[in-house]
């Protein structure tokens, strides 16, 4: 019984986050943005690409899958290439636009790297879920950074809830302290954010909403 619901709880966050990464890329184009936080992109596509290639948990379907997302999440990262100077800070000259980005991309990877095979991380879970945890609130920060939804929608928002909130709860059931609780703070990160996104509102720390009326 634990096990269908491990399964099918997978089923259902693997969907979800397919469905936000498709909705991100349509959305970067749409706006000619980038709709994930860079920080974030970087360490998702690295651990993607490690535990898709490098690392095995001797389940062929997660590899699959996860191949699948660093396919998608090479769409998003087009967007951030293309679009990504437009947010860049003025008081900083463009030409470190890209060695910037290569850094934070190696850095990611060589976190990933080390991080996987020093802590024995076989799965990737404590790991995934730390970046989970560091993209929501960076999403939350980049409502506030742009002051608009440029590269946003309720719908990525939804996607991400569901993502990350449907398989916390296998978490629960096998009483996995750490990931149980991560997973719990991913779900009221993103619930703020999905209330922002909704009202057009502003966060303003500590954690108050100002809703259109």
């Amino acid at each position: 019984m634990i096990e269908f619901l491990n399964q099918a709880l997978y089923v259902v966050s693997g969907t979800a986050w397919s469905v936000a990464y498709i909705l991100i890329i349509l959305r970067g184009f749409r706006d000619k943005t980038y709709g994930m936080p860079f920080i974030s992109l970087a360490f998702n596509i690295c651990w993607e690409f490690c535990f898709a290639t490098i690392f095995n948990d001797g389940n062929p379907v997660h590899r699959a899958v996860n191949g699948a997302w660093f396919l998608l999440d090479i769409g998003i990262l087009y967007t951030y290439f293309r679009y990504g100077k437009r947010d860049w800070p003025q008081r900083i000259s463009t030409k470190y636009f890209y060695p910037y980005s290569f850094f934070i991309l190696a850095t990611a990877f060589a976190i990933i790297w080390f991080a996987t095979r020093e802590l024995h991380d076989t799965y990737g879970a404590n790991m995934a879920y730390m970046m989970n945890l560091t993209m929501s609130v960076l999403y939350i920060n980049m409502i506030n950074s742009r002051g608009n939804l440029s590269g946003q929608s309720v719908g990525i928002a939804v996607a991400k809830l569901i993502g990350t909130g449907s398989y916390t709860i296998i978490f629960y059931v096998w009483h996995a302290k750490f990931l149980a609780f991560a997973g719990g703070l991913i779900v009221i990160f993103d619930l703020i954010y999905l209330l922002m996104v909704v009202n057009e509102g502003r966060l303003v720390w500590p954690f108050r909403l100002k809703l259109r009326s």
